[in-house]
């Protein structure tokens, strides 16, 4: 972390204050907690209090809740009640996207005028729409309907718009796959793609003090392990748990042994990960075949017994060429 922020939320802020774009799509780990603060924030509440703390407005939208202002209520509110009048109301609890994103266009089309004029104190304003890929999904928008061409559309011109650029507004589309966002707004130029990771070792720690000091001060009366070695038990590194069995080779192989990690039942089944690694040398210097071009990974639950180029030599050539190569998790015999 830099400055106190994740890695993703500090170029996140280079890159808008830089003024090289102001839509953002953050996808990955996007349900996870974020520690800032002395606090563990969900990402929401982490735009809201730390990347969005100096902005005046700040709009969430979804196609379940609709629209809500977590910051600048007031100021949402008064321009709604001048623009919708007595359909203010309607208007307000408004879940569907096409009228729901129109609604918000207004908005900042009001706040693009106001900062052309010079008229009083422009706010800035930031929205931030969760699950983005029921806004705009990937697929062919003859077949999706003319409302999600009309949302795909607004995407792009808000990120194209040099007015909006220049002007202290983001737009932030919160997706856990790019792959299910459109492709014309994933590939846009304007638009920055960040990728929120999986926890390490030391945000696990974090967690973990951040847990005894507040909520569980008993943990590590409640944990079999010690604190400092809790994180490494999630990622299957906690000394005494871990077993390295050595595996038979045939003779002849130039490897005598392949050391395989195993997390046995002592770790807890949701953060278990058995994993088989492939020999660390190529087949071709075991026994002359190149039977692989890249290392896959294999999932097992019990030790392995024969070397993986071995198996295939045994393998019959038509064999060999109708399987086809794969780096997705196979089982053995």
């Amino acid at each position: 972390m830099s400055n106190g922020l994740p890695a993703w939320a500090s170029e996140m802020r280079d890159l808008f204050r830089a003024g090289s774009t102001a839509q953002f799509i953050l996808h990955g780990n996007v349900f996870d907690v974020i520690p800032a603060g002395g606090k563990q924030h969900s990402l929401g509440s982490f735009l809201d209090e730390v990347m969005f703390e100096t902005f005046d407005v700040v709009l969430h939208y979804d196609r379940g809740k609709g629209i809500r202002a977590t910051k600048g209520a007031e100021d949402y509110g008064k321009w709604l009640h001048e623009f919708a009048g007595d359909e203010m109301r309607t208007l307000a609890v408004e879940r569907r996207p096409g009228p729901a994103l129109e609604l918000l266009d207004r908005y900042l089309l009001r706040t693009l005028n106001l900062r052309a004029i010079g008229r009083g104190k422009v706010p800035g304003i930031a929205i931030v729409i969760d699950f983005a890929e029921f806004v705009v999904p990937r697929g062919d928008p003859l077949q999706l309907g003319g409302e999600f061409s009309g949302n795909l559309v607004k995407m792009l011109s808000w990120a194209n718009d040099p007015s909006i650029l220049e002007a202290n507004i983001a737009v932030v589309l919160v997706t856990e796959g790019l792959q299910n966002l459109d492709e014309l707004v994933v590939e846009n130029p304007h638009t920055a793609k960040l990728k929120i990771p999986l926890p390490g070792e030391e945000e696990m720690l974090d967690y973990l003090n951040t847990l005894a000091a507040g909520p569980i001060k008993d943990l590590a009366a409640r944990s079999e392990v010690q604190q400092a070695g809790c994180s490494a038990a999630f990622l299957g590194r906690a000394p005494g748990r871990v077993r390295l069995p050595k595996c038979r080779v045939p003779t002849g192989c130039s490897k005598k042994r392949l050391p395989i990690i195993a997390i046995w039942k002592t770790v807890p089944r949701f953060t278990r990960r058995v994993r088989w690694h492939e020999p660390p040398h190529r087949p071709r210097m075991c026994c002359g075949r190149n039977a692989f071009t890249r290392t896959t990974a294999r999932v097992a639950t019990k030790p392995l017994t024969r070397c993986a180029c071995h198996r295939l030599r045994r393998t019959s050539a038509s064999a060999r060429r109708s399987r086809p190569e794969t780096s997705n998790i196979s089982a053995r015999d």
